[in-house]
């Protein structure tokens, strides 16, 4: 038998790594142990046995089996590992020696690498990594696999780093075999260049075997925000492989990232979920948070006991769910524990008090208070005669701590505290000559107190946590103590018009606007809309705008919405219209999560006093919202999440890199706006967005085609999809809203008009405000007033309507313009529509004189009389617009016209002529 097993030891040994790979390590390693038994100097047998002490860290028994081997059968693996024992056994010097030496021995070149390597290892740890990457790069100048090591052992902080990351970059063009590969994507996986390694990652690896290269590859493809060629590597990995923890994990964060929530769900519940792991448990509520399946939590949460176990913040996040989902008491206990086991970790404080209590279902209300003091309780002291304050809790969790006022149970004082009531006594020994009586003032849960005791003592346990403010007030100042607050307000102020006018000069679009002010872009939405000084920029209007936006409608019809452009149009009132606008309108999944904890605030601030302090530039202003306004609010944010969870739900995933600008970008915004980017690119579609600064960022980061919703409504209309109706009323519900800039015409005055009975309601005003813009192209304008001369003249034949409709329009171009330049536009305007006016009247009338009459009455008779109706009517308008005018400027008199966009300002002009208005003609027949 020995001499066999002398004979065929590579046989033995090749048979003993069968085993291994098998997974039959047992059995493996009682045959390793009979083999050497027979064979105790055999190398095939001992360089297995060295492989085996290594894996078990036992590195002095390497070297043992490799000084073993006969010298004239000892292999370059046998030498080289034991370079690694003498590093491993502190033996750096010798290691570095021998390390060189065998680099000049060997004549292959993977070996007279792998000893160079062993080289700049034990270099690291003698101090001169830098002199010996000199030495063997100048020996190996071409090698990947030393600038890869390099890489690895050099500090994060070395500037030599991006050198050799750089250096690997020009050689990867060379590469020609795996291990080369393979060194360059771990270097630049080092390096933090995810995108390239998972490049040269690819092809390195299967899909049914768990490899270093596999793993490393769907980790950078994930870290490098590849989503979708993350999420396709990982399906086309085998069940066997899903199934290992690591890559489980791995792709339930690749389908939440795209917010493919359902398949996150499945693999949390298939694979990771277990009664121990309190993490992914408290991952799975979120993720049914955020589909709407509160029942699957709710079933789950009534289980819970109170001795749950887990880490301090997933124990304070399931603690906050019970509370929010079924208000059972149980979370007081989860919370404390989790409370007082991290007790340094603001976070764990903010979920304690703003979680539970501030903002939760459990409260002082529902916790009862205690009669007498007991465990579990806290109690306060105050001095009798004095000013000493006491307080202690009576604790009955491990190990109190004096200096959060707990004491064991059986702590003396807990002994005599026990039983009393507020009002009683008792006597304590302090450090005076007599000892202090105290009186029980207070007793409090323990739960509650501990909230109060964070509350106090937050700021100073965290003074650079921004999470709660104080400003203090000195009541000796009299009035000037409301001063700090009066400041802040008007700090706030002044830094929210800086902000409002980043926004109005166009160099930041409304999300990144509202996160430099601290809101939300549906907030900034809001205020951009209630000023009146500020507009929501959407295209400037040009011809090429039309047409390229009718040119991008012609070929797609499918469209994803941003986050405040839906918001924006629910809130018009436009929303529904504007979806059957598109063949198919999608959302992301953080656009719902978004605007579901928008609504979430709000609702939790209903039973709060709300209201603002604000300051206007000159004056302070106090603006409380009562309880109806409240409600009013939430139902508006409830109706566009309702209306967003009706769209089309699309993955949030695109293949290709994200520019490093946009990436800077975007990771100081909500997910939600990058999200919706990579959805209009990873499923082809148009993005549905009306703020123009927001269309051009998304079109520097993805290629990606964006569109408005006018333009977008325009075409359905033109496509047969919508009733013309509908262009205006999204046009004037655009105007009104500020929407700049949006088109309109005589059909959208008439629109608006008709559904106000003819008053100047806002929209009327907004449209006329708008159409007196001075940066209007002047034809336009002039066919508009028109178009609206005569139509509305002939929709109601009612002067005192008509009167006051151009009374406000000539007045609102007076605000903008010189009278001079109001007097000629206007008698353009006229003389257009009493062209106008003559074409659509003279030949109805003369058909009908011609009818009346007989042969012998002379033709020239007959149009004379049929031209005296449009002379009439041509008259009478006339002197309705004379006298509209007149009316505005008498209205304007003291005042001279304001001077905007650059136009010279000019005072009034009485002794100036008014518009002609009146031709001869119609003067004649009049």
């Amino acid at each position: 038998m020995r001499d066999d097993v002398a004979r065929h030891d590579h046989i033995v040994a090749n048979l003993i790594n069968i085993l291994d790979v098998a997974g039959r390590e047992a059995e493996a390693e009682q045959i390793l142990d009979q083999a050497l038994k027979l064979a105790p100097r055999s190398g095939p047998l001992l360089h297995r046995y060295a492989q085996k002490m290594a894996k078990a860290g036992d590195w002095q028994a390497v070297l043992t089996a490799i000084q073993s081997i006969p010298s004239s059968i000892i292999e370059p693996q046998d030498e080289l590992i034991q370079v690694h024992g003498l590093l491993r056994t502190g033996n750096a010097e010798k290691a570095l020696t021998e390390a060189r030496a065998l680099q000049e021995k060997y004549s292959e070149a993977r070996f007279r690498e792998a000893a160079a390597a062993l080289r700049l290892e034990a270099a690291v740890e003698l101090g001169s990594i830098q002199s010996e990457l000199d030495a063997t790069l100048s020996a190996l100048p071409k090698s990947i696999v030393l600038r890869s090591v390099g890489m690895n052992l050099l500090k994060e902080d070395d500037p030599r780093r991006d050198v050799l990351v750089g250096e690997i970059e020009t050689l990867v063009a060379e590469i020609d075999n795996s291990a080369d590969r393979f060194h360059a994507a771990e270097a630049l996986y080092s390096a933090k260049q995810f995108a390239r390694a998972a490049e040269l990652y690819e092809g390195l690896h299967g899909t049914d075997t768990d490899t270093l290269g596999l793993r490393r590859h769907l980790v950078a493809l994930h870290l490098a925000d590849h989503r979708l060629e993350a999420r396709t590597l990982f399906e086309s990995l085998s069940d066997e492989i899903k199934a290992l923890p690591a890559y489980a994990e791995m792709g339930a964060a690749i389908y939440e990232r795209a917010g493919l929530l359902k398949e996150c769900r499945e693999i949390i519940e298939r694979y990771l979920l277990n009664p121990t792991d309190l993490e992914w448990r408290v991952q799975w509520i979120s993720i049914c948070q955020r589909t709407g399946d509160t029942k699957a939590i709710i079933e789950w949460l009534t289980g819970i006991k109170p001795d749950q176990d887990g880490p301090p913040r997933d124990l304070m996040m399931l603690a906050q769910a019970m509370n929010h989902y079924t208000g059972d008491l149980k979370c007081l206990s989860i919370a404390y524990r989790a409370l007082r086991s991290a007790y340094t970790d603001p976070q764990i404080h903010l979920g304690y008090m703003a979680g539970l209590f501030l903002f939760g279902h459990v409260g002082g209300g529902q916790i009862e208070t205690p009669e007498q003091v007991a465990t579990d309780t806290a109690v306060l002291l105050v001095e009798k005669g004095g000013d000493g304050r006491l307080t202690r809790v009576i604790e009955t969790e491990p190990n109190p701590q004096i200096e959060r006022d707990e004491i064991a149970p059986n702590d003396s004082l807990a002994v005599r505290l026990i039983g009393l009531r507020v009002g009683d006594e008792i006597e304590l020994n302090t450090v005076g000559v007599e000892p202090a009586r105290y009186v029980v003032s207070e007793i409090r849960n323990k739960y509650l107190h501990a909230h109060f005791r964070s509350l106090e003592r937050f700021p100073v346990m965290f003074p650079e946590n921004r999470a709660f403010g104080s400003i203090k007030i000195d009541d000796s100042k009299g009035d000037d103590r409301f001063k700090p607050i009066f400041d802040a307000v008007k700090r706030r102020g002044e830094f929210a018009r800086q902000v409002k006018d980043l926004y109005r000069e166009g160099r930041v679009p409304l999300a990144v606007a509202a996160n430099i002010g601290g809101t939300t872009g549906f907030e900034f939405w809001e205020a951009v809309r209630g000023d009146p000084e500020m507009q929501i920029y959407v295209t400037l209007g040009g011809p090429i705008d039309y047409q390229q936006a009718h040119a991008i409608l012609s070929k797609n019809r499918r469209a994803v919405v941003d986050p405040i452009t839906l918001y924006g149009l629910v809130r018009l009132g436009i929303a529904e219209i504007v979806r059957a606008s598109f063949d198919d309108l999608g959302v992301v999944q953080t656009t719902i999560d978004l605007l579901r904890r928008f609504v979430q605030e709000r609702e939790r601030a209903k039973d709060n006093k709300q209201g603002t302090l604000g300051w206007d530039g000159e004056h302070y202003q106090m603006i409380e919202l009562g309880p109806d306004a409240v409600n009013h609010l939430i139902s508006q944010a409830q109706a566009v999440l309702s209306f967003a969870e009706s769209l089309t739900r699309l993955p949030a995933e695109a293949s290709g890199d994200i520019p490093d600008q946009a990436k800077q970008l975007f990771e100081e915004l909500d997910p939600a706006y990058l999200d919706t980017i990579l959805a209009a690119r990873g499923d082809g579609r148009i993005l549905l967005c009306d703020d123009s600064s927001f269309r051009q960022i998304a079109a520097a980061t993805a290629p990606i085609e964006g569109m408005w919703t006018q333009p977008a409504v325009a075409h359905a209309i033109e496509a047969g999809k919508l009733t013309p109706d509908n262009h205006f009323r999204v046009g004037n519900a655009l105007t009104e809203a500020g929407y700049f800039f949006t088109t309109a015409n005589c059909g959208n005055f008439l629109h608006a008009l008709t559904e106000s009975g003819w008053t100047l309601n806002p929209t009327v005003m907004a449209l006329i405000e708008s159409l007196a813009r001075p940066t209007n192209m002047p034809q336009g304008v002039e066919v508009v007033l028109r178009d609206l001369i005569w139509a509305s003249w002939a929709k109601i034949h009612d002067t005192d309507a008509f009167g006051a409709l151009f009374t406000a329009v000539f007045a609102a171009f007076d605000k903008t313009r010189a009278w001079n330049d109001v007097d000629a536009l206007i008698d353009r305007a006229f003389a257009g529509a009493e062209r106008l006016i003559r074409r659509k009247l003279f030949p109805p009338a003369f058909q009908h004189e011609l009818r009346g009459s007989t042969s012998h009455t002379p033709v020239g008779s007959i149009a004379e009389e049929a031209r005296g109706v449009p002379n009439r009517t041509v008259g009478r308008i006339a002197r309705a617009l004379s006298d509209a005018l007149h009316e505005a400027r008498s209205s304007e008199a003291h005042a001279a016209p304001t001077a905007t966009e650059g136009e010279p300002a000019e005072g009034p002009h009485p002794e100036s002529e008014s518009p002609r208005l009146i031709d001869k003609s119609s003067e004649s027949s009049t």
